[in-house]
């Protein structure tokens, strides 16, 4: 995923401070659920994705 992040490390004291290992890691979102359809909105088996341990989202696509 291209893009930046801004990041500020203020010292709110009177010592003087040095950070010497400094770093950020960023990880993606997590990905719950995929579904795809096709132009008439059935659903395409076999290309979707469900993480597991994570209830099945009841409102698809045109249901409800």
């Amino acid at each position: 995923m291209d893009g930046y992040i801004e990041t500020y490390l203020v010292n709110e004291t009177s010592d003087d401070v040095w950070f010497d290992q400094f770093r950020i890691l960023s990880t993606g979102p997590l990905l719950v659920q995929e579904t795809h359809y096709d132009p008439w909105g059935v659903e395409l088996t076999g290309l979707g994705y469900q993480y597991g341990g994570i209830k099945v989202n009841p409102y698809l696509y045109n249901e409800g």
